[in-house]
């Protein structure tokens, strides 16, 4: 689940709270299914909710910069969610904790295609497809073009 590793490595280098606190940070995909996309070959389609967790967050802080690389990744990896009308990109609760402290619970459903090939050797390999403002592309394509791999071999978001 390709999606739900971005979205965490987004999160930890793009927000500020969890670049200070990265230990407060839980991310859980909670629920899935598999789809075969056509009968006729082997691609399949993966649908999953991802629950991210941000405890002690503080209540004097805006929400605003959360909220926009949400609205951003939503917007690369599942372009249909944020444009649709009649679906909500992603859902989110606060829970009090203390007159200083919140616990944020956000819900966003993600999907990935993917993409079964056989090598020379008659190997399946399985190929995620993500998505770059709508536009579907291989993993390894859009990887190259989104991130770099720094000296310790981490996923660095350029963007």
């Amino acid at each position: 689940m390709k999606k739900a590793d971005l979205l965490k490595n987004l999160l930890l280098q793009k927000f500020s709270y969890l670049q200070q606190f990265p230990e407060k940070l839980d991310l859980i995909v909670t629920s899935g299914s598999i789809r075969q996309i056509d009968n006729d070959n082997p691609n399949f389609a993966i649908y999953y909710s991802v629950l991210i967790a941000i405890d002690d967050y503080s209540t004097h802080l805006s929400l605003d910069d959360l909220f926009l690389l949400l609205n951003d990744f939503v917007h690369e990896q599942q372009h249909d969610l944020l444009h649709d009308k009649n679906n909500e990109p992603y859902q989110f609760e606060i829970n009090q904790l203390d007159d200083d402290r919140a616990l944020i619970i956000i819900r966003i459903d993600l999907n990935e295609s993917v993409i079964v090939t056989v090598d020379d050797e008659g190997n399946r390999i399985a190929e995620h497809q993500l998505e770059m403002g709508g536009i579907v592309q291989s993993e390894t394509s859009y990887i190259s073009k989104l991130l770099d791999i720094n000296v310790n071999n981490e996923f660095v978001v350029t963007k």
